[in-house]
């Protein structure tokens, strides 16, 4: 719905005279909506009663400090950081059918641009160290080796959830945080980088509420981490699937994982826009 509203929102700016035309529209719909809106949103209906959370907004006027989290939330010794990133790949690279310029494109948006600023991962590798640091302004701690971090990349566009995406990400994260490590940092508790749509959030908030988002990112972080039993008769099977594991994005795992654990209860906003949605 969104996606959709944003290029008839583009059409109509380009119509527009130039005293009047918004300059970056994407950059302000993905910041001023996509962001402070939904992703706020979401988070917040998911833990709405969590006393240690602050928007990027809060952290950067209270404190006047730059590369903050998109949103900060602590719920005990769980540390969730989100970062959240709604851009579009040019239809040409889309079509290229080209995995290398996929992985040029993704790498520019969501690790480095090419004029060498940081983008999404690289912003996460740089809150981690702060926290691993004790200098996050927000807060102390009183031991961060008992801290677990769970660093979020929240994306907003569903064609991004296929399989090998997430992978590909945190072939890039790991990486740095295995720098990280070398450089004497102690890493242990910090997971690997989760991906999460936007639709996943909003369509599961009442699940993930129920059942605690942190939670169930442990259990999926399980299915990468999975020890090979000793009655396994067949390990090259074993090994194949812990392999494709690896691909699995986060919204298939929770989809089979709510009707394990859970009934699924549409989110009340759900109710509140159906009629608009269904006369529309």
């Amino acid at each position: 719905i969104y996606n959709s509203l944003y290029f008839q929102l583009r059409d109509i700016n380009n119509e527009l005279d130039v005293e009047n035309k918004i300059k970056n529209l994407k950059s302000d719909i993905g910041d001023y909506f996509s962001e402070k809106t939904l992703t706020y949103y979401a988070i917040k209906q998911i833990y709405p009663n969590n006393k240690t959370q602050a928007t990027d907004e809060y952290l950067n006027k209270r404190f006047g400090v730059d590369g903050v989290p998109d949103y900060y939330l602590r719920q005990g010794k769980n540390i969730l950081l989100f970062e959240s990133k709604d851009f579009l790949i040019n239809a040409d690279e889309q079509m290229s059918y080209d995995y290398d310029v996929y992985k040029k494109v993704f790498y520019e948006r969501l690790c480095r641009k090419s004029s060498g600023k940081k983008s999404a991962i690289l912003q996460l590798i740089d809150n981690i160290k702060e926290i691993l640091n004790n200098d996050f302004e927000f807060e102390r701690y009183k031991n961060v080796r008992e801290i677990n971090i769970f660093p979020i990349l929240v994306t907003h566009d569903s064609q991004y959830e296929v399989p090998g995406f997430n992978h590909l990400l945190n072939n890039w994260f790991l990486k740095e945080l295995e720098n990280m490590r070398q450089e004497g940092y102690f890493v242990g508790k910090t997971s690997r980088l989760i991906v999460i749509d936007i639709d996943t959030l909003l369509l599961y908030q009442g699940m993930l509420k129920e059942l605690k988002l942190h939670k169930v990112i442990i259990d999926y972080l399980k299915t990468f981490d999975k020890k090979m039993p000793h009655f396994v008769s067949n390990t090259h099977s074993f090994l194949e699937q812990k392999k494709q594991n690896q691909y699995i994005p986060f919204s298939y795992f929770l989809k089979d994982y709510v009707s394990r654990n859970s009934s699924f209860k549409p989110p009340a906003i759900l109710y509140e826009i159906g009629d608009v949605l269904i006369d529309s």
